[in-house]
């Protein structure tokens, strides 16, 4: 993969202070090993990190009126899923998190991006629980 025809991050990282350690990180689910891989695959065809492929995952983190319950509602509310875990658990586990685009979205960068990684980021994170602000349509 030629990383020149990939649209660095670094011009969408936000510059705001990084999450608290007890920060929330929220991705919707259902969670699968081999969905996040897949995930992380797609964002490395479209985004470069550091001059090299972009292997993540899109998250949401709690942080000032950006509650749980927001997310789950406003940003989530497509999915009847979600896990939680903490962004100190994240960080334990060597997971880099970047602020991009707007709040309260994260990439989480996963190395290469390999079963294993995924395997690893998603031990991090609790079971799925329902969402209850599910919903077909806005």
């Amino acid at each position: 993969m030629r990383t020149d025809d990939l649209q660095p991050i670094e011009a969408h990282i936000r510059g705001d202070d990084p999450p608290p350690h007890s920060a929330l990180v929220v991705r919707g689910g259902p969670l699968h090993t081999d969905n996040i891989a897949q995930h992380a695959a797609r964002q490395a065809r479209e985004f470069s990190y550091q001059s090299e492929p972009m292997y993540s995952v899109s998250v949401d983190v709690t942080s000032g009126a950006w509650t749980l319950e927001r997310i789950l509602s406003e940003r989530l509310w497509s999915r009847s899923t979600f896990a939680t875990g903490s962004v100190g658990a994240l960080r334990k586990r060597g997971f880099l998190l970047l602020g991009t685009h707007s709040q309260p979205h994260f990439e989480v960068i996963l190395g290469n991006g390999d079963l294993e990684a995924a395997a690893t980021l998603l031990s991090t994170f609790g079971p799925d629980e329902a969402n209850p602000f599910k919903r077909r349509r806005r």
